[in-house]
């Protein structure tokens, strides 16, 4: 659940105690006193009689752990709600579609670690085998230019000139002899002109380990017809899977390199005609 997925602030929190353990029993007093005020208010403003004032919001979201755009997300439902006028609604529920339509960006929902000149993309983005390298050195297992070659089934003499490349861009470093994945995450923009070589490079990945036998693998290809609605609904769906997938693979140990790829397209390039 994410609080962009809401315009009612009211709603956010009621799902948002409700989803707490014992399904969210004493969490409406427990809010109260964090907030400095009485539980029978609480119900009020969960019961539409009463509304929070800025103030108040501030605090609900440091309860709730808010990031800093959630705050901020969360402050102006809350100002949608107060508007005393159609003009001022309008205004605040304009800059709540930009904010949504700003979260669905990946680039707002991956954590970027490092902005790459376009010299260094140019050629990390050309080959899988760039990224595929790097990741590599975050396990510590493959310690060695020949353990990584094996891993990968690429010649050790093109794992050594990757590798320099990669010091040399600050993604690796070397300490005491050794390699060590730098910076923990790249992103390419949506417009980025390299983001179809990186796509291209791993789908043939993904297309060579098609019959693999590793029991964890997994390819699924679906076309299917929808309405313009669900067609939203189930891209909203997919960003909230890599949300989820980036928080597991943040707090996970580096034991095995995997890639996970996803699409979500239509096939007609014209507008659609129904």
């Amino acid at each position: 659940m994410k609080i962009f997925d809401f315009i009612d602030y009211r709603l956010f929190l009621k799902i948002s105690i409700q989803s707490l353990p014992k399904k969210g029993y004493g969490q409406l007093s427990k809010l109260a006193r964090f907030m400095g005020v009485n539980s029978a208010y609480l119900s009020q403003v969960l019961q539409e009689s009463k509304s929070l004032s800025q103030e108040q919001g501030i605090v609900v979201a440091n309860y709730f752990k808010l990031g800093t755009r959630e705050t901020d997300y969360f402050l102006l439902l809350i100002n949608f709600d107060r508007a005393g006028t159609k003009v001022l609604k309008d205004h605040y529920h304009n800059k709540i579609k930009l904010m949504q339509a700003q979260n669905e960006e990946l680039i707002n929902r991956v954590k970027v670690d490092t902005k790459l000149s376009e010299e260094t993309k140019a050629i990390f983005y050309t080959d899988w085998a760039y990224s595929a390298i790097r990741q590599c050195t975050a396990i510590s297992q493959l310690s060695s230019i020949d353990k990584i070659a094996e891993y990968l089934s690429i010649p050790p003499k093109r794992v050594t000139q990757i590798l320099e490349f990669l010091i040399e861009s600050g993604l690796c470093v070397s300490e005491n002899g050794v390699i060590k994945i730098g910076h923990r995450r790249t992103h390419l923009e949506e417009n980025s002109p390299f983001k179809k070589n990186h796509i291209q490079n791993w789908r043939s990945r993904a297309i060579d380990q098609l019959y693999d036998s590793w029991e964890n693998k997994l390819h699924y290809s679906s076309p299917m017809t929808i309405s313009h609605k669900d067609a939203k609904e189930i891209r909203k769906i997919i960003l909230n899977m890599i949300d989820n997938i980036n928080t597991v693979a943040d707090n996970s140990r580096s034991e095995e390199l995997t890639c996970f790829n996803v699409d979500w397209f239509r096939l007609n390039k014209t507008p659609t005609l129904i």
